[in-house]
């Protein structure tokens, strides 16, 4: 419950990204995208990836799709890996 009310405060206090996604946590390494999915997580859209390009493009790198999970109350997590 403590997580998801953090990851809901960060994704309210970061500016929204396509499809109502925001970055939550990018360090150069690996970038985390949250915002709103069903239970069923969806394999990530064209859009989703192109923002975690665009996140690790600013480190030199290219995003590839590493996991995905359902947070709770509608919202899900798609993490990437900056290689």
């Amino acid at each position: 419950m403590r997580f998801s009310l953090i990851a809901a405060a960060m994704a309210l206090a970061t500016p929204a990204i396509g499809q109502g996604f925001a970055a939550t946590q990018f360090n150069g390494y690996s970038v985390t995208l949250v915002g709103p999915s069903g239970i069923q997580m969806k394999p990530p859209s064209e859009e989703i990836i192109a923002l975690a390009d665009k996140a690790c493009e600013s480190a030199g790198k290219t995003a590839e799709y590493a996991s995905s999970r359902y947070l709770n109350q509608g919202v899900g997590e798609y993490f990437f890996l900056c290689l």
